[in-house]
């Protein structure tokens, strides 16, 4: 199938509830069907990602170019480092993130050997290696995470001093979907956060992943080339307006709601 046929046999399938990831999604699949990027991943769940129905239509459509997709338990990187937090509180962060993700992850790939499966599971191949992410960038994202876990529990062990490791985790579980803890989190880095998306945006509007402060100071010129293959692309199939739109509708949207004080619901780094 010629590529923009294959592009037009993807436009209904939302993978996301957000329109630039639902357009970069695109573009990471057609980048597989060309080569250039050894692998495409999303999450299957109802809430913001990939919902069962459409991941089931995928599996449909992929085999056109002759790729690959299947669907499969979630597949979680372990820790870059181990967090500077108490096992117990760790363990109830990990299942907060698992249930935010759902258990089910969608890949599509040329070579099956990619996707990632527990028995032949290699411990150097991250997710974003996968993914195709440059290592500067995925080696900040995880190290991103580990801080994540961190400033999670210190802001839940500030708010409730008198309670024990296992207590603080029993009370951080009590809202699966979004514990007073981590709304904290969220408010209290969204300022610093919404700064660093906004440059992303302006220099790197095509990528699929979060650029690492090296290459968004122009240090490693990893995500640039990266930028300008995916800028070409959606030309070529025609989606080169929309996404530079669609990431304008979505600063706008995050800068919205900041001034609400709420979090944004921007999707997550770890996709595509």
């Amino acid at each position: 199938m010629e590529l923009q046929a294959f592009a037009a046999s993807l436009e209904p399938l939302r993978t996301c509830q957000f329109e630039v990831a639902v357009l970069k999604d695109r573009l990471c699949i057609l980048a597989v069907a060309e080569g250039q990027k050894p692998a495409f991943m999303t999450y299957v769940a109802k809430e913001r990602h990939c919902s069962p129905e459409v991941a089931a239509r995928l599996l449909e459509v992929i085999g056109g170019l002759g790729l690959v997709a299947r669907i499969v338990a979630l597949n979680s990187d372990p820790w870059a480092r181990t967090p500077r937090v108490p096992p117990v509180f760790l363990a109830a962060i990990e299942k907060l993130w698992h249930t935010r993700l759902g258990h089910r992850q969608i890949w599509i790939v040329r070579d099956i050997l990619a996707i990632p499966r527990r028995v032949r599971r290699r411990p150097d191949a991250t997710t974003g290696a996968r993914l195709g992410y440059p290592p500067c960038c995925d080696a900040a994202d995880l190290e991103g995470k580990v801080q994540k876990a961190e400033r999670m529990y210190q802001v839940a062990r500030d708010r409730e001093p008198d309670k024990s490791d296992r207590a603080l985790a029993e009370w951080f579980r009590a809202d699966p979907e979004l514990t007073d803890a981590e709304m904290d989190f969220v408010q209290g880095i969204e300022a610093e956060r919404l700064h660093y998306m906004d440059q992303v945006d302006r220099r790197f509007p095509f990528v699929p992943h979060i650029p690492c402060p090296d290459c968004l100071q122009g240090s490693s010129d990893a995500t640039q080339r990266l930028d300008e293959y995916y800028r070409d692309l959606a030309a070529r199939v025609g989606l080169r307006e929309k996404v530079i739109q669609a990431v304008q509708d979505m600063a706008n949207h995050v800068a919205l709601r900041s001034l609400t004080g709420e979090p944004s619901g921007t999707i997550s780094s770890r996709r595509g």
